[in-house]
């Protein structure tokens, strides 16, 4: 997968990537949503106010953001954009929408990524395929969190049927463990039916990489990542 850097002035403001007519874009810490309706004129850009749940809605504009994580259109050059400062921004390209999906721990613990999928494949034809690909998050290693939160993932692991044990592993910080978000992730894509070939990551780790906007970094000074996906008109 091919990412190309994007520049607005003199600043990286993210990555972009095409396939087919699908645009794909991670913004960096310089990304605005401003700066995205001047770089990319063209589209129609969509928020949401974000409230770490698992609500889907259909992406909307203008008036007041709606609370919700995840956003989706069918319309062509429409773009659902997510802001994200250490959750993971999962981007989505069916032949009949596109949806951008805010994925924090609490996202994941309540399956958003799941339970969105689910909805649009019911909603549309299920036998085309659908492409997700994840951005900049914070990574196993920078990801440390008590045991209770570690015990949580690990029986939600196991209800899928899931083995791995590099998913959750005990820190050697005693009563400190840590998570692996984004293999966690994959489960939930391929429970919700997509191959293993049908899923992309931009790896990058937003505590380490400070091109990237990190919480866990940057605390309450921490600005955002701003991605989204859309479908081109031809």
């Amino acid at each position: 997968m091919n990412f190309t850097a994007v520049t607005h002035g003199n600043e990286l403001i993210g990555f972009e990537c095409k396939i087919g007519t699908n645009l794909f874009f991670f913004g960096t810490k310089e990304s605005s949503f401003d700066n995205l309706g001047e770089y990319y004129p063209a589209l129609q850009f969509h928020e949401i106010k974000q409230v770490h749940g698992d609500m889907v809605i259909l992406a909307r504009s203008p008036g007041p953001a709606t609370d919700a994580d995840a956003h989706w259109t069918p319309q062509l050059n429409h773009a659902p954009v997510i802001a994200t400062a250490d959750c993971i921004p999962v981007l989505l390209s069916h032949p009949d929408f596109v949806c951008s999906i805010h994925a924090g721990w609490r996202g994941i613990q309540n399956e958003i990524v799941l339970k969105t999928i689910r909805f649009l494949l019911n909603k549309f034809n299920k036998i085309k395929p659908t492409i997700a690909l994840f951005g900049p998050h914070i990574h196993k290693n920078s990801f440390e969190v008590d045991l209770g939160l570690a015990q949580v993932f690990r029986q939600l692991q196991s209800s899928y049927g899931e083995k791995n044990p590099l998913i959750v592993e005990e820190s050697c910080i005693a009563n400190k463990a840590h998570i692996d978000l984004g293999l966690i992730l994959r489960c939930q894509l391929q429970l919700a039916g997509l191959l293993p070939d049908q899923i992309f990551e931009f790896s990058a780790d937003t505590k380490l990489d400070v091109r990237f906007a990190s919480f866990r970094r940057e605390k309450s000074q921490a600005s955002r990542n701003f991605s989204f996906v859309a479908r081109l008109r031809s």
